[in-house]
């Protein structure tokens, strides 16, 4: 409705007298940085809330991330929350409430796509909030997170025995070996249904090697012997730069782990051939495929 920062404030506001209200969305209303002590006098005043959306507005600045885990503290019985596009970038706060906030067992989808999030705040305080909270969705779409941070995230992934579904695309990785690494984690734990990783970049990241080799030998170790069934049905991989090598390496770590695909999405991968997805489907024989833009064979059909 574009209200503009004083009618959203306004709105917030006089909706916080409605004991009973449930739900709202009010995303993509030209807010302001200032709006942000709305959006937690508005979660604090409403104690039977359960879904809130307010992607889309701009509330950046340096406490908006504080208002909103302060708002959540004091009163939270909501289940899905959106705040996509919002200029978060302080992800501590909501990462590090008191462990007995209702937030951590009452939130079941978080949307935090698309917002500029400190990675060097993300690592500090991913790994307790993966192992604590019981999400079963989480939207990390464009998150401006580094390799370092995915790591993180990949490594913390092996305390969660809650999530379903999971985006982190459009984010950096160190290598294609760190890609499979999360893909393989979160086949591990056995109950994600739903993965998508698509329009990854590459940077590598030398520092942080020994972080994920710690990695590669938990995953090593967990793979050995495993009597895991994985629950995942749905992989998207767009536009990841796969090639032979590595989905050798995921095919084998499908296999594993008793993988048994609805549908993946391998499109725009133009490093893939024929040969090498005729390979990999044989063993996991997806019912489903989006296979556009993968290279082709000799002979300049598509693979």
């Amino acid at each position: 409705n574009y209200f503009g920062p004083e009618a959203f404030r306004t709105v917030l506001l006089a909706l916080g007298y409605l004991p009973n209200l449930k739900s709202l969305n009010i995303s993509s209303n030209n807010s302001d940085k200032f709006c942000s002590a709305a959006v937690q006098d508005f979660i604090t005043n409403s104690p039977s809330l359960e879904e809130l959306d307010i992607s889309n507005n701009e509330l950046s600045g340096g406490s908006f991330g504080r208002e909103l885990a302060n708002g959540l503290q004091v009163a939270c019985n909501i289940v899905c929350l959106n705040v996509s596009g919002c200029g978060l970038v302080d992800i501590e706060p909501l990462f590090q409430m008191d462990s007995q906030c209702k937030f951590y067992t009452t939130m079941r989808r978080l949307d935090i796509s698309h917002n500029p999030i400190n990675s060097q705040l993300f690592c500090n305080t991913v790994d307790g909030f993966i192992s604590k909270v019981h999400l079963e969705d989480l939207n990390l779409n464009g998150c401006c997170l580094t390799s370092h941070a995915i790591s993180r995230l990949t490594k913390a992934l092996f305390k969660n025995s809650t999530l379903l579904k999971l985006n982190t695309s459009s984010n950096t990785f160190s290598d294609k070996s760190s890609l499979i690494q999360l893909v393989t984690v979160c086949m591990l734990q056995g109950l994600i249904t739903e993965l998508i990783i698509s329009n990854v970049t590459y940077e590598e990241d030398k520092e942080n090697k020994d972080f994920r080799d710690s990695i590669a030998a938990l995953i090593q170790g967990k793979l050995e012997g495993t009597t895991v069934t994985s629950n995942l049905k749905q992989l998207a991989l767009s536009n990841c730069k796969l090639d032979g090598a590595t989905l050798q390496l995921l095919r084998h770590n499908m296999l594993a782990t008793r993988v048994r695909l609805n549908e993946m999405d391998f499109s725009a991968n133009i490093e893939c051939v024929a040969d090498n997805i005729r390979r990999f489907a044989c063993g996991v024989k997806p019912r489903e495929n989006i296979l556009s833009g993968l290279g082709t064979l000799t002979d300049g059909t598509n693979a």
